[in-house]
């Protein structure tokens, strides 16, 4: 026997283990993981461009509407502090379904609000629900096994959302008024919600910590709403 057929036929170490298939993702399961962090770093700038149209309508003072968008980003900074936790006691997944679903319904309660007092606490609302879509989608699309095969298009939109959101809420207040930028979010968010079945189990296996691939770090790290690393955990963390 050669020396080459003799180490052709050893069997393989003992510690070594075939390397898993990485989950493949389909149209609805990348519309899933994509949807909700797009709406949620669209809606840290669209209202930007809303302020004045909101207090003519409503007939409130500049200053008190403009916490419609203090009130989200602050809020979302809070509720990053909890996303680790949340995705670690419930799992990714589950975490991330009802976050979507939860901001779709705080979005029509902006839509809905009738006063600026109720918009500010609707978009707080918003803002805090809003916290783990970004970070838990990015785990999964990003984290674990590396990282999964994604339309470059969408990648791009997507890291792009902050940017967008003026541009996108100046043509939808222009064509259909302030509470359009709110009711676009509804039908999208509910289709989020339902293609969510479609996102292999594989990519968040469980709630311990080790598996849902959530880290405090990487919840700051994946939120580019909240500015740079270091600004984001300033942020995050008063």
């Amino acid at each position: 026997m050669t020396p080459h057929s003799a180490r052709s036929s050893l069997p393989p170490a003992r510690g070594a283990e075939p390397t898993p298939a990485r989950p493949r993702l389909g149209p609805l399961a990348q519309y899933a993981l994509l949807a909700g962090p797009l709406l949620s770093m669209l809606d840290s700038s669209v209202v930007n461009v809303a302020v004045e149209p909101i207090a003519r309508e409503l007939h409130a003072g500049l200053t008190a509407v403009q916490w419609t968008v203090s009130g989200y980003l602050l809020a979302l900074g809070a509720g990053l502090a909890g996303t680790a936790y949340l995705a670690r006691r419930f799992g990714t997944l589950q975490v991330y379904r009802t976050s979507v679903i939860a901001f779709t319904v705080t979005s029509a309660l902006c839509a809905l609000a009738p006063d600026a007092r109720l918009l500010v606490a609707a978009r707080v609302a918003q803002g805090l629900v809003a916290a783990p879509l970004v970070p838990l989608a990015m785990s999964m699309l990003l984290g674990g096994r590396g990282a999964r095969s994604i339309s470059p298009l969408a990648g791009i939109m997507l890291f792009l959302g902050p940017a967008l959101g003026p541009t996108v809420g100046g043509a939808l207040i222009g064509a259909a008024g302030w509470r359009s930028i709110f009711l676009v979010n509804v039908p999208v968010g509910a289709l989020a919600a339902l293609a969510v079945r479609s996102i292999p189990a594989a990519l968040a296996p469980g709630q311990l910590a080790q598996r849902s691939g959530v880290s405090d770090q990487a919840a700051i790290r994946y939120c580019p709403e909240l500015g740079p690393p270091g600004q984001a955990g300033t942020q995050a963390t008063r």
